[in-house]
């Protein structure tokens, strides 16, 4: 038998004869998503809101999925997975993304968009910079070529703001192994570097500031590009090859060699 009784909060309930009535809140079950076609989902941490197209219950097609913290993915969806096509934009570095998605994350080609300054467009892996790419940084010089792990690796060409442009090997975002720069004054330099031994030298010393290692020479890109510290070597002979000290302009053609310490050495001429 059922009965008309009142709750403590005034409002008239059914309940059965001899059971008591429940005095829990009652609370009301999230929404659930749409099984197909087009519509709008706030989800349950109400830190997700998605619109767009559904498919079995699931995000699939296009759509956009915006995040509380001002984030945001606009474009492909399959199986309920960021996959395909579209454009990422996170609110936290305020980078912003075009290009190809693998499971929420950006794989494939693509364009990124930094805040601080500066894009790369390429090759991606899981997010990082991975193949062949062009990247411009805040400062407008611009790189092609190899990357890996989201570093200069491999074989590459830069550009300087000034106009000097080097184009060799790159191991981790330095210079490596033989390459060729060319000034914006037109002439040419071959340039062989090595990386320094994880252990620091106390026998180079840093170069002044502004000032390229080789007496002489006013090259942006051999004060910055090399990433080492530098001891200017005096005139002297290497076995039967005499190295000479880079001066005056008129002796440029000279070749030069500077080294960090024993296991380091660089060697810059002109190219013939």
């Amino acid at each position: 038998m059922w009965l008309l009784r009142e709750t403590s909060s005034g409002k008239m309930a059914f309940a059965s004869e001899g059971r008591a009535t429940s005095c829990l809140p009652h609370r009301e079950l999230p929404g659930r998503p749409p099984r197909d076609g087009y519509g709008v989902y706030v989800y349950p941490n109400s830190f997700f809101r998605y619109e767009g197209e559904w498919r079995g219950g699931k995000k699939h097609g296009q759509g956009k999925l915006l995040f509380k913290d001002g984030s945001y993915y606009e474009g492909d969806f399959v199986d309920g997975e960021i996959t395909g096509e579209g454009c990422r934009h996170w609110a936290l570095t305020g980078n912003t993304y075009t290009g190809q998605f693998v499971l929420g994350e950006p794989q494939g080609h693509g364009i990124m968009k930094y805040q601080a300054g500066g894009h790369y467009e390429g090759e991606l892996f899981r997010g990082l910079r991975e193949g062949h790419g062009c990247l411009v940084d805040a400062d407008g010089q611009v790189y092609w070529g190899s990357f890996h792990d989201n570093k200069r690796h491999g074989q590459g060409q830069m550009v300087f703001r000034n106009g000097d442009k080097y184009e060799g090997n790159w191991v981790r975002d330095q210079r490596q192994g033989h390459g060729m720069l060319r000034l914006a004054d037109g002439s040419t330099y071959e340039v062989s570097a090595q990386l320094p031994t994880p252990l620091a030298s106390t026998r180079g010393q840093p170069s002044p500031a502004g000032r390229c290692p080789i007496e002489g020479c006013s090259s942006a890109a051999l004060r910055s590009g090399l990433n080492v510290r530098w001891k200017s070597s005096p005139v002297h002979s290497v076995g039967k090859r005499p190295v000479w000290r880079a001066g005056r302009p008129r002796r440029r053609a000279a070749r030069a060699l500077v080294s960090l310490h024993k296991d380091h050495r660089c060697l810059v001429r002109r190219a013939s």
